[in-house]
């Protein structure tokens, strides 16, 4: 039976964040000949300035669109913004992007840098083909 889900209660969560920043470091994002995520710099610089309510930090194995590497998933109550193809450097920036952010108390807008990779992750279903091509 479908359901409004705006009608649904939601409970709030023990630790609210403004945001969530789910990165790939697995697959070939964070494999051989994929880019490196610098995952021990993130958390340093997550754990020393306390970014966690600014934007919570998280990592995934396969995070995909694999082709890309370099992927990321930021998530917040405006929707979400993908990011493909970051490099190392790109990893500075979005902490400190999530340290103006706390430090402003609000969502700030992205770096032009990461805005140039944001992604149109997903497709109009009109424009799908569900069925695999026989080749």
């Amino acid at each position: 039976m479908p359901h409004d889900p705006d009608s649904l209660p939601r409970r709030p969560w023990k630790h609210p964040a403004l945001s969530q920043l789910i990165v790939c470091a697995g697959g070939t994002c964070g494999g051989p000949g994929g880019a490196r995520v610098p995952r021990r710099d993130l958390l340093e610089a997550w754990k020393g300035a306390y970014l966690w309510r600014a934007c919570h930090l998280s990592f995934s194995d396969c995070l995909g669109p694999c082709e890309l590497a370099g992927n990321a998933c930021l998530l917040s109550a405006a929707g979400s913004v993908w990011l493909g193809g970051l490099e190392e450097r790109h990893y500075s920036l979005l902490a400190g992007w999530a340290a103006g952010c706390k430090q402003e108390r609000r969502l700030l807008p992205l770096p032009d840098a990461l805005r140039a990779l944001e992604l149109e992750r997903f497709a109009d279903p009109r424009e799908l083909e569900f069925e695999r091509k026989k080749s």
